[in-house]
């Protein structure tokens, strides 16, 4: 009879449950977030020292497995994790990174959303836009489509080091916190209160948009490719006046 795991959402939690049914052929993993199962799942316990079992044994299939496999996890597809599953079986198998063999679909699946979550990461970097809540705090949200907070983290950390920053998943309802120089950290939200509007930073992207439009070579299919309209609800210069 195949067994049927869960674990609690998290990325130890999920390497937890890989450890727990790698030896087990039929075996499905289940994240909670996909909702009720048809068949009843086995809850595995996240323990961190698997995890790093985990972690230790895909470095020795290539160093750069890990973060990759954790992007991949960022993207939060359905099926991730028995995707993640057959493709870590065949790599051990073979003791090789399995993920350069992308005519197989499950590979390709993981490959497909490292990519996804990878891009969207990037793209954000030049999509967030601040609004001053007060003193040195400044707050921004964003509603991506991959869960890409602890990606980008380092980036506004970094480009930020003498302002504290709350940057909103509004979707997830987390958000990355950055205190320099106690560093940062993701944590969950509550509420979600209205960010100030119409502070110097929101007039500033609206002026700047204003003086660097040229309305002679205005390309809306154009403009939509780089700028999706999705994001644009948090964008103080796609906004009326």
């Amino acid at each position: 009879m195949s067994s049927n795991y869960t674990y609690d959402g998290s990325w130890e939690g999920l390497l937890s449950a890989v450890f727990r049914a790698y030896r087990e052929p039929d075996a499905a993993i289940h994240n909670p977030r996909d909702g009720v199962t048809m068949f009843a799942a086995v809850p595995v316990e996240t323990s961190p020292e698997q995890a790093e079992r985990l972690t230790r044994g895909m470095e020795r299939l290539s160093p750069a497995m890990p973060m990759f496999v954790y992007r991949a996890f960022c993207a939060e597809y359905d099926g991730f994790e028995t995707d993640l599953l057959e493709s870590l079986r065949l790599g051990f198998r073979q003791n090789a990174d399995p993920f350069w063999q992308r005519q197989l679909p499950y590979v390709r699946r993981v490959a497909e959303a490292e990519t996804k979550t990878g891009r969207e990461a990037h793209r954000f970097l030049g999509l967030v836009r601040f609004v001053n809540a007060g003193g040195n705090l400044y707050a921004g949200d964003i509603a991506p489509d991959c869960n890409i907070l602890s990606l980008i983290g380092d980036h506004f950390y970094d480009r930020f080091n003498d302002q504290r920053i709350i940057l909103r998943d509004t979707k997830r309802r987390t958000a990355l916190i950055s205190e320099p120089p106690n560093g940062w950290w993701i944590t969950d939200l509550p509420d979600l209160p209205p960010l100030p509007e119409n502070d110097a930073f929101t007039e500033m992207w609206k002026g700047y948009t204003v003086a660097l439009a040229n309305p002679e070579r205005k390309n809306l299919k154009l403009q939509q490719n780089f700028v999706p309209l999705k994001h644009r609800k948090n964008m103080p210069e796609f906004r009326g006046p």
